[in-house]
């Protein structure tokens, strides 16, 4: 959502506030693919091998 609204306005008016607002959506994004990886991989590690 921060995406959304950050990058129209950075290419319309270049204002560094914008450049904050997307270097935030970044982290946010980032933390987020971070955060689905440490879920995903504890649910995988308590499959029982053998038994797919």
């Amino acid at each position: 959502m921060l995406r959304v609204a950050g990058e129209p306005w950075l290419w319309r008016t270049a204002h560094p506030a914008a450049q904050i607002l997307l270097v935030f959506s970044a982290l946010a994004q980032l933390g987020g693919i971070i955060l689905f990886v440490i879920v995903i991989w504890r649910r995988i590690r308590q499959v029982t091998p053998g038994v797919l």
